[in-house]
């Protein structure tokens, strides 16, 4: 008598670890291999350090051979970038369209996911909430200003902004003014660019300087 074939043959069986660093890809609109390193560092119970390279280098394959990302050099100044394909979207049931990383965004996506690895990593019990996610919704409430992401801690919400360009005069008044009127907190992650007009738009436009709190990141972070 025959076998019956099973009917998930072939199919990949999603780990509670690819699920989680799925769902950052998803969150994150894509990832590179040193922060993918972290994830899976992060989410590997017997880890207690960094997992090595083949170890995420084999996920690499695994998810690849089942068709559920995809991953290409987009351009020469940046490494590999890896996402979610279409099947990997479905499979994970994220309300996220499909959606090939802008080359033009690519440097923004990096420290983004630089920072919230951070956050998460620092922050006890932090819960990070993505800008396709927080867009959204402060699209549907008319808001001209859209954060990079939120952060739920100790019952607050907190606005996260990673500012690597500067802005115009007036724009950061607009910026400061809304960003204060909508959050008890905002947290601003600037460069040494940045830093300057940063402060100063806060100095001269919020009511209450507490409200931001102002953090330096570096290219050491690359490192």
């Amino acid at each position: 008598m025959a076998r019956r074939r099973r009917s998930d043959k072939g199919k990949i069986r999603l780990t509670e670890r690819d699920e989680k660093i799925f769902q950052f890809m998803a969150d994150q609109y894509a990832i590179t291999f040193d922060h993918l390193r972290i994830l899976a560092s992060k989410y590997s119970p017997e880890a207690t350090g960094l997992v090595g390279k083949e170890t995420v280098k084999s996920l690499l394959r695994r998810w690849r051979k089942a068709g559920l990302i995809e991953g290409e050099t987009l351009s020469s100044k940046f490494p590999t970038w890896y996402w979610l394909s279409e099947d990997g979207m479905n499979l994970l049931l994220t309300p996220f369209p499909y959606r090939e990383p802008a080359q033009g965004k690519l440097n923004h996506i990096w420290w983004v996911n630089a920072v919230r690895l951070l956050v998460e990593s620092k922050v006890e019990n932090a819960v990070w909430i993505p800008e396709r996610k927080v867009s959204a919704e402060r699209k549907r409430k008319s808001k001209r200003h859209l954060v990079d992401g939120e952060v739920y801690t100790r019952g607050h919400v907190v606005g996260v902004e990673v500012e690597l360009t500067q802005k115009s005069w007036k724009r950061m008044e607009n910026i400061i003014t809304e960003l204060e009127e909508d959050y008890e907190y905002v947290w601003y992650y600037v460069t040494h660019e940045t830093e300057s007009v940063v402060k100063r738009a806060i100095e001269a436009y919020a009511e209450d300087d507490n409200t931001f709190q102002v953090y330096m990141i570096t290219n050491e972070w690359k490192d």
